[in-house]
């Protein structure tokens, strides 16, 4: 009759320790739906060029979404992929960043970006030139939906249209 009590005793002393952990647990997810990531765009910006050679030149808004998965995600965004004449308009882009990185800024990293309905008018002389960097990253990056318009000079010369890319 004792051992019973004693398994019991540790069973309901463990219950007590779920219930503070998944409440510590949300709550470190959701406290960031409170932040102002506009704030932060600074840091976000050079990060994006440092480890994924995309420079933002315009942004909309910056929202931070702790479900699903915790993600940071940035609407109508233009920018430059390594050079200036390779220009990526995105409606969405989507940051997941790593779970420590939500808090500490100082050091922000994410586990990988996903670029969403974007388009890419691309000369046909740069294609290999952008297909080459973007499998030689070492983050991961994600296009989901992206139309590429391959170009001479300003004749138009395929559509590509709702491609899936990854380089992972």
């Amino acid at each position: 009759n004792s051992r019973f009590s004693n398994f019991f005793k540790f069973i309901f002393f463990f219950r007590y320790f779920f219930i503070i952990f998944f409440v510590a647990l949300t709550l470190f997810l959701l406290i960031p739906n409170f932040f102002d990531f506009s704030k932060k765009e600074k840091i976000i910006r050079s990060y994006l060029i440092k480890s994924f050679g995309l420079e933002i030149n315009t942004l909309g808004d910056i929202e931070f979404k702790s479900l699903p998965l915790p993600r940071i995600e940035i609407s109508k965004v233009n920018s430059n992929f390594y050079a200036n004449d390779i220009k990526i308009k995105s409606e969405k882009l989507i940051l997941f960043p790593k779970l420590l990185s939500i808090y500490n800024f100082k050091k922000f990293e994410a586990n990988k970006i996903r670029l969403e309905d974007s388009d890419l008018p691309i000369n046909f002389t740069r294609i290999n030139f952008f297909i080459e960097k973007t499998l030689k990253l070492n983050k991961k990056i994600n296009f989901y939906n992206l139309n590429i318009k391959i170009k001479d000079k300003a004749i138009s010369i395929i559509d590509l249209k709702k491609i899936n890319f990854k380089n992972f």
